[in-house]
């Protein structure tokens, strides 16, 4: 099995992160090289930031904050 590494965590999203981001130091890879990205969404009502857990969330590819 290849190495497996997390190239990114982010455990405390704020949303004001999506226009402005700073990425760490390069992470340079060899010629043909896979990555794999997983996410998740935590929509519950265990999220303290989720305004309105009985919201339906519904794909799209606008963002923007209330």
């Amino acid at each position: 099995m290849a190495a497996r590494e997390d190239l990114l965590k982010v455990p405390n999203y704020s949303f004001s992160w999506q226009a402005f981001l700073l990425a760490g130091a390069p992470i340079f890879l060899p010629k043909g090289t896979t990555i794999s990205c997983s996410a998740w969404y935590d929509n519950s009502a265990n999220n303290p930031h989720n305004p309105d857990p009985k919201v339906e969330v519904r794909y799209g590819d606008q963002s923007w904050k209330k």
